[in-house]
């Protein structure tokens, strides 16, 4: 929606240059300095408490703008319209993808012919041919459309849980889970200034994502022990939640992670 062929600052309808327009602060702080005075706006669709928009500036020495430029800019509103929300969209995928990753899950689509249509984590790329031992899970699944397939497969050095539900039409949809390598999830945590129980607690809290009095009847623990090994585990790490104590997990886990680079307690 095209607001106005050139906008006063401080004014809300349309207006050329008058005093009024240059005696707000916004204009002696900021456009004034710029050496901007005239303005061709046009706000994208946004939350209530948002403004996005295109803006377009001149100074006295340019001039207003004119009426072509206004049509102009309302035949361009609609595609600036459609970027702005196909930006959001992307921004919305990557932050899927890193949670995704983040948690060491995925969420693959693959094609009839074992291209990846699309992935919701960096395990797969979309584009790329799924590993061999995802397409022969596919392949076993479409033999037997009735049933959900699980079972262990390795991707890369990595081993994962895959789950693939039935489908009779369209893409197949594989969901997997990194497995917890837990001897050297243990010794990283060890070389990064955990207890043993503190590292016990803190994969188990991983792999299950219970809660304190779950972990405790899992770990056979109290659950006051749990609460005071976790809060060792965010001593130790600078941490404050339980996800970040599992991200952390995953950095020292990952590949050419170095956990003598982490930070020692808090005094």
């Amino acid at each position: 929606m095209l607001l106005s062929l050139q906008m006063s600052y401080g004014a809300t309808a349309v207006s050329s240059s008058s005093a009024t327009s240059t005696s707000t602060d916004l204009f002696r702080h900021f456009y004034g300095p710029s050496n901007v005075r005239f303005r061709l706006v046009v706000q994208l669709p946004s939350p209530p408490d948002v403004v996005v928009g295109y803006a377009l500036n001149r100074s006295d020495r340019m001039g207003e703008f004119s009426v072509r430029d206004v049509a102009v800019m309302n035949a361009l509103s609609g595609h600036l319209a459609m970027h702005h929300r196909s930006s959001l969209a992307a921004e919305r995928a990557r932050l899927v993808d890193v949670e995704m990753d983040r948690y060491s899950r995925a969420v693959v689509s693959v094609r009839s012919d074992g291209v990846v249509e699309a992935s919701w984590s960096k395990v797969v790329d979309a584009g790329a041919r799924v590993p061999a031992s995802l397409a022969s899970i596919i392949a076993d699944t479409e033999a037997l459309p009735g049933d959900e397939s699980r079972r262990e497969v390795m991707i890369g050095r990595q081993p994962w849980n895959s789950i693939v539900p039935p489908v009779r039409l369209g893409p197949t949809a594989l969901l997997l889970r990194r497995q917890q390598d837990v001897a050297a999830d243990t010794d990283a945590l060890l070389d990064a200034g955990l207890t043993r129980c503190q590292t016990e607690v803190l994969i188990a809290m991983a792999r299950t994502e219970g809660s304190n009095n779950e972990l405790a009847r899992e770990l056979g623990m109290s659950e006051s022990t749990v609460k005071k090994h976790l809060e060792g585990v965010f001593r130790v790490f600078r941490v404050t939640s339980r996800a970040a104590a599992v991200l952390r997990l995953r950095e020292l886990a990952g590949p050419g992670s170095d956990a003598t680079n982490l930070p020692g307690p808090t005094e």
